[in-house]
């Protein structure tokens, strides 16, 4: 269970460097050197060995490491790359192929369109993509608690960063949380 924690503690290290980055760069400061620095490629190999050494199936390692990888891109540059969520996406169809959802995913998309055409700007079409294609492999359960703990951890994330800062967070990279989340609902469910 440890090498769970490793790996989301991992993510967030790298959410609020990136973050606290921008905050002293608006500020035109010098940022202070970190006395702790970890390799990246450590927490990748312990990652992998998780995976290696736990009873998940093929499906739910993919699912996790597709989130890895799209939460590494949109903490970067605020894109879920299609390129690769659709090569990994096939890898997941391809192994997931008699128990796939269709209803699920139809019901997800229209709830998330009416969302965004509520209150536009708020939700990234990349994030309702992603969604889509995780509802596909997972059941309305999971589904549900995997958008209420995202959700919940990126409230709990602004909150946090509006605390230590002056200025708002206008903008976050919600593709770590949905992993986050993604993780936490395939291990307990």
């Amino acid at each position: 269970m440890l090498l769970l924690y490793l790996p989301l503690y991992w993510f967030y290290v790298m959410l609020f460097h990136h973050y606290f980055d921008q905050f002293y760069k608006k500020k035109n400061m010098i940022r202070p050197k970190p006395t702790i620095r970890f390799d990246n490629w450590f927490w990748c190999t312990c990652f992998l060995v998780l995976l290696g050494y736990s009873p998940l199936s093929i499906t739910n390692m993919l699912l996790i490491l597709m989130g890895i990888s799209l939460s590494i891109i949109d903490i970067h540059y605020y894109v879920v790359d299609p390129v690769l969520s659709k090569l990994f996406y096939l890898a997941v169809l391809t192994s997931q192929l008699p128990n796939i959802h269709i209803i699920l995913p139809v019901i997800v998309l229209l709830i998330l369109l009416l969302i965004n055409y509520f209150l536009p700007g708020q939700l990234g079409f990349g994030d309702v993509k992603l969604l889509v294609m995780w509802a596909t492999c997972l059941s309305s359960l999971q589904l549900i608690w995997l958008i209420f703990i995202a959700s919940s951890l990126g409230i709990l994330f602004i909150l946090f960063m509006n605390s230590l800062s002056s200025e708002r967070i206008e903008k976050i990279a919600f593709v770590p949380f949905l992993t986050t989340a993604l993780t936490v609902v395939i291990y307990l469910f």
